[in-house]
């Protein structure tokens, strides 16, 4: 059975399809999937194949507007998840300035 049987056996599209679907590289679907943005379903005799289902594509460009580009996505997850991450950025920073300001005083 091939993959793309399998998946649309299973009522699924598979990462390229995806991919082609929303203009992206299928690194980029990955990613999504990886970071838990995109519902994936494992399918196929070894469990291996990986498909999403139309609706939660659906959910995700409702959420995500992807027709913009790659990078607005992107901007738009770290946007999302950025802040602590930005807080993190802050902290070394401010502990880098610290430890320069330390060393400037001795």
């Amino acid at each position: 059975m091939s993959v793309p049987k399998a998946l649309s056996e299973a009522g699924l599209l598979s990462t390229a399809e995806i991919a082609a679907q929303l203009n992206v590289h299928r690194s980029t679907v990955w990613i999504w999937i990886n970071q838990g943005l995109l519902k994936s379903y494992r399918v196929g005799p070894s469990k291996n194949w990986i498909g999403v289902s139309q609706k939660h594509l659906d959910e995700f460009t409702a959420m995500y507007p992807v027709h913009v580009s790659n990078a607005h996505v992107t901007k738009m997850v770290a946007k999302k998840r950025g802040k602590k991450i930005a807080e993190k950025a802050k902290v070394s920073q401010v502990r880098g300035n610290a430890s320069k300001h330390e060393e400037g005083s001795k």
